[in-house]
């Protein structure tokens, strides 16, 4: 009776364990794919600024930092332009968007 009564819990702590894994796998790569997306966006993030601001806005480099498991975006050397677009108003190094 012992005997079955630990192969039923060893049985189902192995499923637990491999759901767990698979979902933490799932997350994770869900995490890296949505990272490369908001890099791969950052034009369109420069264009949404500009629009909001009024004025030029570069972007040399957007990502995630994600800070207790929730993403933030992080935005890296941002710049605002004259409304020309010939020179700079201000320069940000970092940017976290909380």
């Amino acid at each position: 009776m012992l005997k079955r009564s630990l192969h039923i819990a060893g049985r189902q702590l192995f499923y637990l364990t491999a759901i767990s894994i698979t979902l933490g796998l799932l997350l994770l790569i869900t995490a890296i794919w949505l990272s490369d997306q908001v890099a791969e966006r950052k034009d369109e993030i420069a264009s949404w600024a500009s629009q909001q601001s009024g004025y030029p806005v570069e972007i040399e480099e957007a990502g995630l930092y994600w800070l207790d498991l929730i993403p933030k975006l992080e935005i890296r050397q941002l710049k605002v332009l004259t409304k020309q677009g010939d020179t700079p108003i201000f320069r940000l190094a970092k940017f976290i968007w909380r």
